[in-house]
């Protein structure tokens, strides 16, 4: 059995579908105030930490991981190699190459900084990469989980701590 719950991909799939639906239907009338998303990812990560030390994991236990370090270590490493290699293959500098893989998934920083570096051309493909990683990690996770747990969550980089902390959650029982 690939998936812990039976129809996990197509509850996310679906979830995907609406979300760019209903932002496309309300774009006209529904504006957020600027830095809004500061306050949820704030209050996302506060109940992050209470419902960590519910289950008896200290912050000493999350900041001194071995693993968790050593997983980070590794994905790290291997996602600059990533990016050295593509540079190489799509004839771009080095740096380049560079600055895109070192997103780690966090679209709405990379995205910015790479903008304001180099233009808005590099600072979208920072986005798109991003993004990308993203939506995919959101459907690796459930096939990765049950046999390479580090690689699931190595693959959703930044994103571990907001947008595919549930669905990591929801494939594993917190030990």
């Amino acid at each position: 059995m690939i998936y812990k719950k039976g129809k996990q991909w197509k509850k996310l799939l679906s979830a995907v579908i609406i979300g760019i639906v209903l932002g496309w239907l309300c774009n006209d009338w529904l504006h957020f105030p600027n830095g809004s998303n500061l306050y949820v990812l704030i209050a996302l990560i506060f109940f992050v930490g209470i419902q960590l030390r519910n289950n008896g994991i200290s912050l000493k236990e999350v900041l001194l991981n071995k693993q968790g370090l050593m997983m980070g270590a590794i994905f790290t490493l291997s996602s600059l190699i990533g990016g050295v290699i593509s540079a190489f293959f799509l004839s771009m500098p080095i740096t380049q190459g560079l600055a895109f893989s070192s997103g780690f998934g966090w679209y709405s920083l990379s995205s910015v900084v790479l903008t304001n570096a180099w233009g808005p051309i590099q600072g979208s493909i920072a986005f798109f990469n991003d993004l990308s990683r993203e939506i995919l990690s959101l459907f690796l996770i459930p096939l990765f989980m049950q046999h390479y747990r580090s690689t699931a969550i190595g693959i959703t980089g930044a994103t571990a701590l907001d947008c595919t902390l549930p669905i990591i959650q929801n494939q594993v029982e917190l030990k």
